[in-house]
């Protein structure tokens, strides 16, 4: 006979946790409530988020952040667990927290493993079954009850599935796409995942020869024909292979979008970025500002210095060798790197993929879910 478990929670991350914690405190106080992770540990992201800080949690409006077939379908749920809330909820716990710029939180202690081990520590107090290394192969319903049947070859039954498998983002850390197989399975449909909040791939530039490692702050706008044009601001790091940062991060969605919709091969141009490196400023006072400068006439790199990263000067003015010398002479010289400044293209060949991707899109259509309750309709 296989074990009958009243809650079965699939999946050991954030998610799964709070999800088996909520259930505990919301009533199934004399039940049995098992989480199947199959990493040899949980929270395994969490521990890696934030650079190992754990960012928690965001304070700003989560109006337009959220896309897809229906972007309004997790207000109601995030509505109903805002931001003060879940502060309160893991001050509960015992976890201080401190906020950051733009709406960040994390542990006061800035350490990733406060969070798992206060977590993994409300497990065990409230009595619910931890079980890693293990995987779910199949699901189905039968009656009134779930069927698991684990890799083991071992089967488990339950009364009631959370499914918190989260996506194949990040593979490194347990990022997978059972949950999506096992969903599907069930009859639920699945939406192409594709790479979000995601470094983004350049062709060759200036840039990443001379300003490799370098971070700024500015505004960088992507376009292509599959996706039109988006815009995001903040910091950004120059890679040997690209643009990183958060900032640039958060395009990766719509670029991998033009990738899907856009019939190129591997390592071709799917779009251009146009970089602004700084925003607050107009050409014409950018310009003021440099052709003000003496040094402008025989150090351009030096008279740079003032507005950029040093690194970063230096592959404008490799740019700017490369016009013709009319430009270059009298005051021609300010306006041209002013314009360089404020709108330097870089050709987009794509995403680095899931293995550095933080999260996916797509996944499980939200159409087979109720939106108040996040269950199945089937």
């Amino acid at each position: 006979m296989a074990e009958i478990v009243d809650l079965i929670i699939v999946g050991g991350g954030a998610s799964g946790v709070i999800a088996a914690l909520s259930a505990r405190q919301g009533g199934l106080t004399s039940s049995s409530i098992m989480i199947l992770e199959k990493e040899s540990q949980p929270l395994r992201k969490v521990l890696a988020s934030g650079n190992g800080r754990c960012n928690l949690l965001n304070t700003q409006t989560i109006d337009g952040h959220f896309h897809g077939k229906d972007p309004t379908f997790s207000q109601a749920v995030i509505r109903n667990m805002t931001a003060e809330s879940l502060i309160d909820y893991f001050g509960k716990l015992g976890l201080i927290t401190l906020q950051e710029g733009e709406g960040r939180v994390y542990p006061r202690s800035m350490q990733s493993r406060s969070v798992s081990m206060i977590l993994v520590r409300a497990l065990e107090e409230h009595n619910i079954v931890l079980k890693c290394s293990t995987t779910v192969n199949r699901l189905e319903k039968t009656g009134d009850l779930f069927k698991l049947s684990l890799q083991d070859g071992s089967i488990l039954s339950a009364r009631a599935v959370i499914m918190a498998t989260g996506s194949c983002a990040s593979p490194d850390l347990g990022g997978t796409a059972i949950g999506y197989d096992l969903l599907v399975s069930l009859g639920h449909a699945v939406s192409e995942p594709r790479p979000a909040l995601v470094p983004l791939n350049l062709s060759p530039h200036p840039l990443m020869k001379y300003a490799e490692g370098v971070r700024f702050r500015g505004c960088v706008c992507f376009e292509s024909r599959a996706t039109g044009l988006s815009q995001s601001c903040g910091e950004f790091l120059i890679t040997s292979y690209g643009l990183s940062g958060i900032a640039a991060m958060e395009l990766g969605r719509t670029v991998a979008l033009s990738c899907a919709n856009t019939n190129v091969a591997k390592h071709e141009k799917v779009g251009t970025l146009v970089i602004d490196f700084l925003p607050e400023l107009e050409v014409e006072t950018i310009a003021d500002i440099l052709g003000r400068q003496d040094a402008l006439k025989h150090e351009p790199r030096s008279a740079l210095a003032g507005l950029v990263p040093d690194k970063v000067g230096q592959a404008i003015i490799s740019l700017v060798a490369d016009k013709p010398r009319s430009r270059l002479s009298g005051d021609h010289m300010p306006l041209c790197l002013a314009q360089m400044l404020k709108g330097l293209v870089c050709d987009v060949t794509g995403t680095r993929g899931f293995a550095f991707s933080h999260i996916a899109s797509g996944g499980i259509v939200t159409d087979g879910f109720d939106s108040a309750s996040l269950m199945s309709k089937r």
